[in-house]
């Protein structure tokens, strides 16, 4: 009898240091003696963060250094609480479970489909590199180091980065801004008339050629009518799948929107659709994800393979004479771009930042972000993500 007395004394001693070290987000921070600005902004936006899921978050917390080299982010403070939003992960993520080489696609309380148009809100990368450093990715291509992991507070975890993370934007910003080498995709999505159509397509995965892939090919398309323009460009796009590097298996087939599908080589290191090469991967867009591959995909040529003992595979289209090609030429379709002549992007019009609190909605016009700059919130997303590379601009990028 008095054995099981001393173990329910033992029980209850327990459970009330468990309670007892259970502290909540905001003395978890205060804790921390390099975070007092984004304490600063946990306690301005406190509503926010006590509503947080009861089934536990990760909260990703810049330090003071991060803010520092991100100058310019509290530019806009009705951008704040959507970047705010971005950084709460659903669910907690401890990264110390975590191998090297292991990445994850996590899911993040950002769900306004203005700039989370994907199944369960918009997401970043963690990936574990071979010497074990966390890398978290989010958007225009940022990668941020976390620098103190597996903080425990009463619903879930803290992780600590040293850079700030930057919201994926719309398509068209994000290639207008910081994906320039996309240019001549975007101008022809804009001759066709197809631009919504990419930008708005759920979970949509686009493979985009970059600029020289068109420049060798110029002059290629201009016999084309505009439903075969179309259907040309339709092949770069498959809906309903946000899909990954590390997603595409070989020998596995994808479905486009014309219907056709793209076949998938991997060898070695190196990932081909058809005979397009991916160059630069898992690029997050409000949408979805763009791949940048080396050539122009031709829809009529669907069954073409690439030869892996080569370093550059040939062009699917054949390029008139009359036009000059090359890495010299003149970047096709450029022209269609709006406001490249005659207007800024600092002087386009800027959106209204989004609530905390407001979960609905698209706030998209029917042209509106298909002409305009990157607004205000997307001008924060640059500046946010200076200190990772991304320069110029700001907090939050939304446009």
């Amino acid at each position: 009898m008095q054995m099981g007395l001393g173990r329910s004394a033992v029980g209850l001693v327990v459970l009330c240091a468990l309670g007892a070290a259970a502290k909540s987000l905001e003395e978890v921070l205060k804790d921390q003696k390099n975070l007092t600005t984004f304490r600063g902004l946990v306690d301005e936006y406190a509503d926010f963060y006590k509503d947080l899921p009861d089934s536990g978050v990760t909260v990703i917390a810049p330090n003071d250094g991060a803010f520092i080299k991100g100058q310019g982010w509290d530019a806009d403070q009705q951008a704040i609480p959507v970047w705010l939003r971005y950084g709460v992960l659903r669910g907690e993520v401890k990264l110390s479970s975590m191998s090297p080489g292991d990445t994850q696609t996590v899911p993040t309380l950002l769900n306004d489909s203005r700039y989370a148009n994907v199944s369960d809100g918009q997401k970043v990368f963690i990936t574990m590199q071979p010497e074990g450093e966390v890398v978290i990715s989010s958007g225009l291509g940022t990668h941020i180091t976390v620098v103190g992991t597996d903080i425990p507070f009463d619903n879930g975890l803290v992780q600590v980065v040293e850079s700030l993370f930057v919201v994926p934007r719309r398509l068209e910003p994000s290639i207008r801004d910081s994906y320039t080498d996309l240019t001549a995709f975007l101008g022809a999505l804009y001759r066709a008339g197809l631009v919504d159509e990419f930008a708005q397509t759920p979970n949509a995965t686009i493979f985009a050629p970059h600029n020289s892939a068109f420049q060798r090919l110029a002059g290629a398309f201009d016999s084309m009518d505009d439903d075969e323009f179309r259907r040309v460009l339709r092949y770069h796009i498959v809906p309903n799948g946000v899909l990954r590097s590390s997603d595409l298996e070989n020998a596995s087939n994808l479905t486009t929107a014309a219907k056709t599908p793209l076949h998938v080589t991997r060898y070695i290191n190196d990932i081909y659709v058809n005979t397009a090469r991916i160059i630069q991967t898992d690029l997050l867009i409000a949408n979805g994800i763009v791949q940048m591959i080396d050539n122009v995909l031709n829809v009529e040529q669907n069954d073409v393979r690439p030869d892996v003992s080569q370093s550059a595979q040939a062009p699917v289209f054949t390029a008139t004479a009359s036009v000059a090609t090359g890495e010299g030429a003149p970047v096709p379709f450029t022209s269609a771009l709006p406001c490249t002549a005659s207007c800024s992007t600092s002087q386009a019009p800027r959106p209204t930042g989004e609530g905390l609190d407001d979960e609905g909605g698209s706030g998209d016009d029917e042209n509106g972000a298909a002409t305009r700059g990157p607004g205000a919130a997307g001008a924060m997303a640059i500046a946010m993500g200076a200190a990772a590379g991304v320069l110029g601009m700001g907090f939050v990028g939304i446009a």
